[in-house]
């Protein structure tokens, strides 16, 4: 088991013990071993590396790499750009639809974001974004209703749409697509790997953000 799996079973055990002192069925709690995490923290982007990696996504887009034949666009940049301002976790963007978004605005001209994220497997609380966030979500929607309205003129995609990718159907391959990307993109630019040796991935930009 893990230190922090170790750590768990240790807090329980030693409320159960608790509960039999209060029915005088134990009268001290015995002495607990002390279990030590080693400190890993994931991989990040400096501000150098982060401005590396914005970059490198859009000469990547200008040069219209691929994976499997599907070209990067616009929107991959500003996936970066969403996931670093909102501090969304990977597990939650790819359900993530429009109608989980509000925009609220601030004391003063500021808005920020209130995202709601569908429910996962993580403690499902509003997420507030960074000011910076508006720009970049109001760049991605009026981008894709701007591509809709070529075939339909004056049609809109709706609250049902989802934020990333909303022309695939299928979200586990907008995850794969997404990830395929980013891990592309990483490489691209020499970003793959940490200066302490950890592998970047897609959660690093939460981590960039909270760093």
């Amino acid at each position: 088991c893990s230190p922090s799996t170790i750590n768990r079973h240790l807090v329980s055990v030693r409320q159960i013990l608790k509960h039999a002192i209060k029915l005088e069925l134990l009268g001290a709690l015995p002495i607990f071993p002390s279990v030590t995490a080693k400190d890993n923290p994931r991989p990040w982007f400096d501000d150098a590396e982060y401005k590396l990696l914005k970059s490198k996504a859009e000469e990547a887009i200008e040069k219209g790499h691929t994976w499997k034949g599907i070209r990067m666009t616009e929107e991959v940049r500003d996936f970066i750009l969403f996931m670093v301002n909102t501090f969304l976790r990977p597990s939650d963007w790819y359900g993530l639809k429009r109608k989980h978004i509000q925009v609220q605005k601030q004391n003063g001209d500021e808005s920020i974001l209130i995202i709601s994220p569908p429910p996962s497997k993580t403690v499902n609380t509003p997420i507030v974004s960074m000011p910076a966030a508006v720009k970049v979500y109001q760049n991605i929607i009026d981008r894709q209703d701007a591509e809709l309205a070529k075939d339909k003129p004056n049609k809109t995609l709706g609250k049902e749409a989802y934020v990333f990718l909303p022309q695939i159907e299928s979200r586990t391959f907008a995850q794969s697509i997404y990830r395929n990307f980013f891990d592309h993109i990483l490489t691209y630019g020499g970003l793959k790997t940490s200066y302490s040796g950890g592998s970047r991935t897609i959660y690093s930009l939460r981590h960039t953000a909270i760093a």
